[in-house]
């Protein structure tokens, strides 16, 4: 059996489905577009930080670059005061042989050697015997010896303490 159905009744039907369809599909592209919208913030923040990431990269690594940089300068420094050092060491030691050749110098008693009770016929005036000489050698090398380990510990103490200010 078929119903009648008034005219007004199937033109409000028609009116209420065009427009749930024209409303579900404007809520479909503006979600499409929402979406859209969305997914350009979403790019445009992921950019945004991957240039935040890249400056900060880019800003550690100058920062790193310096400091070596400056490490390094630290350690020519050191190198060239052990240097010098080292020169001077080796000056120190040889004006101990010359001051003790030249009697200008003189080495405490108990590194002077055996003194003998006897009196012995001594070299000539005008020559050293061997035994003073090597005394003078041997003094001389220890001076230089000893002021160069002063200087190596030195230049140790200043390279630590140039790593620790870093």
């Amino acid at each position: 059996m078929i119903v009648p159905v008034s005219p007004a009744l199937v033109i409000k039907g028609v009116i209420v489905l065009v427009t749930g369809l024209s409303l579900f599909t404007w809520g479909h592209s503006v979600g499409t577009k929402s979406s859209r919208i969305e997914m350009a913030e979403m790019l445009r923040d992921i950019a945004e930080e991957s240039a935040r990431v890249s400056a900060m990269a880019a800003g550690a690594a100058e920062k790193s670059r310096l400091a070596y940089v400056e490490q390094a300068k630290a350690m020519h420094r050191i190198a060239v005061e052990h240097e010098k050092e080292r020169d001077d060491a080796i000056a120190k030691g040889e004006a101990v042989i010359a001051g003790l050749r030249g009697d200008v110098v003189r080495l405490r008693s108990h590194w002077r050697g055996c003194q003998s009770a006897v009196s012995a016929p001594g070299p000539p005036s005008g020559e050293r015997d061997e035994a003073a000489e090597l005394r003078a050698t041997d003094s001389g090398a220890l001076v230089r010896i000893g002021a160069e380990a002063d200087a190596q510990v030195k230049a140790c103490q200043r390279a630590i303490e140039a790593n620790a200010a870093r």
